[in-house]
């Protein structure tokens, strides 16, 4: 999901360095027309940069354009969804694809905030999550300053929303008005704010509500024998070594050592697609989207 923002650019940017390009698709989504002229040029300009970082690095790229005036940013993010969701069913290359976005931790916390105004259960508490039903958001616990400095460093070019400092939307007065204020007020109270609110959200049981990546892995591989990259590459390495002894004891392989931790390890990081190990006893497939794990029958 690329809107042509730092942001986006950004997670655009550095997917193509970590990716085959046949393994991407860019969704751009263009608001439609506009009563202010100011807005209007911003948006034929976001799509055409977009369109073009696209063909210059032989990404796919595919465009809806809104036919009506929006005017609320819940009308905005209706349309984008349900534009989205037509493009899954229609047009897109991939069977089951991974839809990224580039929020970052201020769009976390400025979300959380937001439904906690409007009165939410524990569901809202927990909002958006890195990996979650097939979302996405590598980004979600990086600074906004951080990915700014990123593609203005990599002289990636983005185009900023002239309305994202118009205060007449609920969001805006939150990022511009009173969260600067609390800041000031209180230097370091936005850390400690989210920091609170991530402490609550991990705390809250909610069978519904998005899972860590941890608990994605560990329940994955209990249901299928597999790995979801995405999930495996969002652990710390004490997670990941936690998780592959769990493998091999699941398999009732109790001749493995932290050599062959290491070792899995080791494999792991080449991320070839295609790429067949053996470890201890277990065989180790590395697919597209998945680690496969096989027990190894032992010949008498």
């Amino acid at each position: 999901m690329v809107s042509g923002g730092a942001d986006s650019m950004a997670l655009l940017e550095l997917f193509r360095r970590t990716h085959d390009n046949n393994k991407l698709e860019v969704f751009h989504f263009h608001h439609g027309p506009s009563k202010n002229v100011e807005q209007k040029k911003f948006r034929n300009e976001a799509q055409a940069l977009v369109k073009k970082y696209c063909q210059n690095h032989k990404i796919h790229y595919f465009a809806v354009q809104n036919e009506e005036v929006l005017t609320s940013e819940s009308q905005f993010r209706k349309a984008r969804l349900s534009a989205l969701k037509n493009h899954l069913i229609r047009n897109t290359q991939f069977k089951e694809p991974l839809i990224a976005w580039g929020h970052h931790e201020q769009d976390l916390l400025e979300t959380r905030l937001i439904r906690l105004i409007r009165g939410v259960g524990p569901k809202g508490i927990k909002s958006m999550a890195i990996f979650y039903n097939r979302h996405f958001r590598p980004l979600l616990n990086i600074s906004g300053k951080d990915i700014r400095d990123f593609v203005i460093s990599e002289k990636i070019s983005f185009i900023d929303d002239p309305s994202n400092v118009n205060q007449r939307y609920f969001r805006n007065w939150l990022r511009y008005g009173i969260l600067p204020s609390l800041e000031k007020k209180r230097p370091g109270s936005l850390a400690t704010l989210a920091r609170s609110l991530e402490t609550i959200s991990e705390n809250l049981e909610d069978k519904g509500a998005p899972i860590n990546s941890m608990h994605q892995a560990f329940a994955e591989f209990g249901k299928t024998q597999t790995i979801p990259w995405t999930a495996y590459l969002l652990l710390s390495e004490h997670e990941q070594v936690q998780l592959l002894s769990h493998v091999f004891n699941s398999f009732g392989e109790n001749e493995w050592s932290r050599n062959s931790i290491k070792e899995t390890l080791k494999q792991l990081a080449r991320g070839k697609n295609g790429h067949i190990f053996k470890v201890s006893g277990v065989l180790i497939k590395m697919d597209e989207a998945i680690i496969r794990f096989e027990k190894v029958s032992r010949k008498k």
